[in-house]
């Protein structure tokens, strides 16, 4: 049967077609109908459309009702990829995700139906500041809302205070998170944007979505971290006139403290702001979750603990597919042991078991200079800092040959350490910091550091120099001017990190947080182990070499806690993150030993370098390893 005259949709002609942020958007009429649904007002406008409050028919119900602007749903590819993704996003059962009833299209328009939340919203909310227990319910809310998604592989993209809605009906305040129009499915291989273009709102995006990398669910995790500054302070994080100076700004600026705007903002807040806002997506917390919950532990307030399995998954959405990660293809045999992230983690959920881990493929050693101590991997270069003969080696990470001649840098080249836009490289006898110019391949005027600088580290706004002998760790502006830092007794080796500098110092058994703002230490200095030689930073914690009782500590960034010694092999003497595991070279053993972050244990046997694997770093899909006695340094594909 027919409906009545008044229920039949109208034609498309009644609706009035407005310009929004991007595109052209379709506002329809009130009492209009359109889908089987009756509009009655309009609740939203976007650059992706209109949001309507709606009356469904059948059943009769109140909706959020939006329809997608005009250009994007004539685009075919967006079609088949939205009602996808939609229909993923429908599929999600959480108390906290706005739940969507129907995916359609009519006169040539997609729409999407949704729960109708009486309320407001994050946006409007925080006007003014809340107070800190309430901003945090409500980020903890979001929190386990992402992790939902993430573990369905669906990255939200645009977290803002506009898509957390927030209902009083039950008395207490309840956030929702909707809009995951412009959600991407992890695995997908369809472009989510053309080139230049960008998806979400730049005040809450993370660095990586704009300089076109891997969106993933650790972005989430970011914006999640600028929503809770937003909630905290009233304010933006990067507030800036053009969205050009807000991408700069969370490209390079470190972030920002809430507290020094709300002097009520707990100190503890400040430290789970600089974690969720990392630059680099692998320090941010393990998911939007944990990052929830160190927020409500900050408060003080109560949190329930997160399941190891939806921690499992959640990281698994975080992580790309090993054939995205890398460059050169393992031979089969060895891609048929290799289990990717996402497959890993269906292993745990399916068997409640984990997986053997993938047997790592060890390269053919690729000769740089006399004496290899130091290594620095990007996706464009592999920096090898040689000893003996006193020069850098750059290696094509590709094609595994040699970039020019080696570089002379001066007497006794030690730690080497590789950014986005810089080299550098420390000379022992010189007592300096080289800068390297990465296109000529020659070394630059060296700055002066101080008695036996060992390591150095690039991030925060500047490069930190570890000096041994003064017992400092200098801190080198971009115009060379240098500040010098008192830390603990023989400091070894110096990285960035979850906001902070951290330093180990050999001769005391310590580490030394620094704050990269105030340019002073944290608190005392943390004990950690026997002899510790180096630090690194990743998958949420610190992790110490300790070479004197060959074993790594692991440490909590926020509490400073350390944790039980983790047995490796003899003489470990350097440390990185990436690729799945924690992974450490064993000088004496002439192994690298790979620790699950997760358990804290060591997983399968040591991979067999050879020639005193003294330092590694990773990149461009590889880890890569000095063998000294060979005068190589080895790939070793994860």
């Amino acid at each position: 049967m027919s409906p009545p005259e008044a229920e039949r949709d109208t034609p498309r002609s009644r609706a009035t077609l407005a310009l929004g942020d991007s595109a052209a958007t379709v506002t329809l009429a009130r009492g209009e109908l359109f889908a089987g649904y009756r509009i009655e007002e309009v609740i939203a406008r976007g650059g992706m459309g209109v949001v309507h409050r709606a009356t469904q028919l059948r059943p009769q119900r109140t909706v959020a009702l939006k329809v997608l602007a005009p250009e994007l749903s004539a685009a075919e590819g967006f079609r088949r990829r939205f009602r996808r993704e939609a229909e993923l996003a429908a599929a999600i059962e959480h108390p906290n995700v706005v739940p969507v009833y129907e995916v359609g299209e009519a006169d040539g328009l997609l729409y999407i139906s949704m729960r109708y939340v009486e309320g407001t919203d994050l946006e409007r909310l925080a006007v003014d500041p809340l107070e800190p227990r309430r901003a945090g319910r409500l980020v903890y809310q979001v929190g386990t809302a992402l992790d939902a998604a993430h573990a369905r592989g669906l990255v939200h993209r645009d977290v803002k205070p506009a898509n957390v809605l927030i209902s009083n009906a039950d008395g207490a305040e309840h956030a929702y998170l909707s809009d995951f129009g412009v959600a991407r499915r992890v695995l997908s291989q369809t472009a989510a944007t053309r080139p230049g273009e960008w998806v979400g709102t730049a005040d809450y995006m993370a660095p990586e979505a704009f300089e076109g990398g891997r969106v993933d669910a650790r972005s989430d995790t970011y914006s999640l971290a600028c929503v809770l500054y937003r909630a905290l302070t009233g304010e933006v994080p990067y507030p800036r006139d053009l969205d050009l100076k807000t991408m700069y700004a969370h490209l390079h600026e470190p972030p920002p403290s809430a507290r020094s705007r709300i002097s009520s903002v707990p100190a503890e807040l400040d430290a789970v702001l600089e974690r969720g806002m990392a630059k680099d997506p692998e320090r941010r917390y393990r998911s939007a979750g944990d990052l929830g919950a160190a927020a409500l532990a900050a408060v003080g307030a109560p949190t329930r603990a997160l399941s190891e399995r939806s921690v499992a998954v959640g990281e698994a959405a975080a992580r790309p597919g090993r054939a995205a990660r890398r460059r050169r293809a393992l031979g089969g045999a060895a891609v048929a042991l290799a289990l990717g992230s996402i497959g890993v983690a269906a292993w745990q959920l399916l068997k409640d078991e984990t997986p053997p881990p993938p047997v790592p493929v060890v390269g053919s050693p690729i000769p740089v200079g006399d004496g290899p101590v130091s290594v620095a991997a990007s996706d464009e270069v592999v920096w090898v800092a040689n000893a003996i003969d006193d020069t850098v080696s750059a290696v094509d990470p590709v094609t595994g040959r040699r970039l020019g001649r080696p570089i002379p840098v001066g007497d006794e080249p030690g730690g080497v350490a590789t950014g986005a836009r810089s080299t550098w490289v420390v000379t022992v006898d010189e007592g300096a910091v080289t800068p390297i110019d990465a296109e000529r391949l020659r070394a630059g005027s060296p700055i002066a550091a101080g008695s036996r600088p060992t390591d150095v580290a690039i991030g925060l706004g500047a490069v930190w120099v570890s000096v041994y002998d003064d017992d400092r760790v200098v801190r080198v502006e971009a115009g060379g001017e240098t500040e010098r830092i008192p830390v603990g007794d023989g400091p070894t080796d110096v990285a960035v990190g979850e906001g902070f500098v951290w330093v180990v110092n050999s001769e005391d058994d310590t580490m030394t947080k620094i704050n990269a703002t105030t340019r002073e230490p944290v608190g005392s200095a943390i004990p950690v182990n026997n002899a510790p030689e180096s630090v690194t930073v990743g998958a949420g914690s610190v992790w110490v070499a300790n070479i004197r009782n060959d074993s790594v500590t692991r440490v909590d960034p926020v509490r400073g806690q350390s944790g039980p010694s983790i047995p490796v092999g003899e003489r470990p003497d350097d440390i990185a993150v990436g690729e799945g595991f924690v992974w450490v070279a064993n000088f004496d053993a002439g192994t690298v030993s790979r620790i699950d972050p997760e358990s804290g244990r060591v997983v399968g046997e040591p991979i067999e370098i050879g020639n005193g694997p003294g330092a590694l770093s990773i990149g461009a899909g590889s880890v890569w390893v000095t063998a000294f006695g060979a005068d190589a340094v080895v790939p070793v594909e994860p």
